[in-house]
């Protein structure tokens, strides 16, 4: 059972929110991008059905989902996570929607993610013998820094134009990397774009495209061939077909060699793109990328603190600070699909844990730059979020 709230962009609360989050969850599934489960180690419980109950008067809640697992009797150990991940759609049903949605198992993914993929995990306490839960209360903070997103998002990508024939070399497509360079555990954006979406005039079929990667080591020898693994528990492939003018997220984590596994700093990462016509390779792009221990993003130049008050008995406290903070998350947007314009959001994660008390408490962060010196002070605490009352 999960209780659902929703906000607008002025933060407010919005009416009947479980009814708006299974509109898109609707939506997602009728667009095939849906994937919800509950992950238990490395092994997936796929949802079977998420509903609006009935409460007491025989209406449908407002607020709450229940989601039923298949299989969900052979949790035996202690924690899992709740994960349900879906691509927003622009047709959300805004009136009325089905009590109920099936869920369709997920099938293992043969490509990359698109990064429009929107993913919510949410930890769960499974049981465990001899464990039981104290009285305390998790409390936790997201927060953004704007002026560290611009920085984000002006990185300069790397790319490389490739003809279809060196008789047309106006006749080209392009293989599209987010950054000039990886390291072993950060997630790139990859595209491949061309200028004839329906293939060069002597191509007798519409070309397909596909991603293969090789890494050449920094002791030397030969380059080695990379495979791609998608999901934790399934195969490996050779290579993950792409469509053109879509953006796929590639985590470098998932590639690894059958001999000496994963990427290591001063190893160089070879992307290819293959143009193929029937089955047949006509062309090939290639990036070659840098595998370095720091990324080419730039990191936050500031130090942030997080300030708690409780209002109620007029006391505040700095409960979090960090002198090299680091995103929990990275949110990429794709502002036009046209261009190689993205948008990229570094989300920040406090957690900290509190007695149980009926106060609700306030929250800022507190901004040290570390190139001026200077520091913003907040002016305005944002209040804490009251949950529904449980029924």
């Amino acid at each position: 059972m999960v209780q659902c709230l929703m906000f607008d962009s002025a933060g407010a609360p919005l009416s009947r929110p479980a009814h708006r989050a299974l509109g898109m969850l609707q939506a997602a599934l009728d667009a095939k991008s849906l994937r919800c489960g509950l992950r238990v180690g490395s092994r997936v419980i796929d949802v079977t059905q998420i509903a609006l109950p009935k409460k007491d008067d025989g209406t449908a809640s407002e607020d709450t989902l229940v989601l039923s697992l298949g299989g969900g009797e052979r949790i035996t150990v202690g924690d899992c996570t709740l994960e349900c991940g879906f691509v927003p759609q622009p047709d959300v049903p805004k009136g009325q929607v089905d009590n109920v949605v099936i869920a369709v198992p997920a099938q293992p993914r043969v490509t990359l993610a698109s990064v429009k993929l929107r993913t919510l995990a949410l930890p769960v306490r499974g049981p465990m013998q001899d464990r039981y839960p104290l009285p305390i209360l998790r409390r936790t903070v997201f927060f953004a820094d704007p002026a560290f997103d611009r920085k984000l998002s002006r990185v300069d990508p790397l790319s490389v134009n490739e003809s279809f024939h060196k008789e047309t070399p106006k006749e080209v497509f392009n293989a599209w990397i987010d950054r000039p360079s990886v390291t072993p555990n950060e997630t790139a954006v990859v595209r491949v774009k061309t200028n004839m979406p329906d293939g060069p005039k002597s191509a007798s079929a519409r070309p397909n495209y596909e991603l293969a990667a090789k890494v050449t080591r920094r002791g030397g020898g030969p380059p080695e061939g990379l495979l791609f693994q998608l999901e934790p528990g399934t195969p490996e492939l050779l290579a993950v077909p792409l469509e053109i003018n879509q953006f796929y997220a590639l985590p470098t984590s998932s590639l690894r060699s059958r001999t000496k596994g994963a990427l290591c700093s001063g190893d160089t990462l070879v992307l290819e793109v293959a143009c193929k016509t029937a089955g047949t390779t006509i062309a090939t792009a290639r990036l070659m990328l840098p595998v370095k221990q720091r990324s080419s993003l730039p990191p936050p130049q500031a130090m942030y603190s997080l300030v708690t008050a409780d209002v109620s008995r007029n006391a505040a406290w700095c409960a979090a600070h960090s002198p090299l903070p680091a995103p929990e998350n990275m949110w990429t947007e794709v502002l036009n699909a046209d261009t190689d314009k993205l948008l990229r959001r570094g989300l920040f994660k406090w957690v900290s844990y509190h007695r149980t008390t009926a106060a609700l408490l306030a929250y800022s962060i507190l901004k040290a730059e570390k190139a001026t010196e200077s520091t913003h002070i907040p002016q305005v605490l944002e209040p804490e979020m009251k949950l529904p009352e449980s029924t």
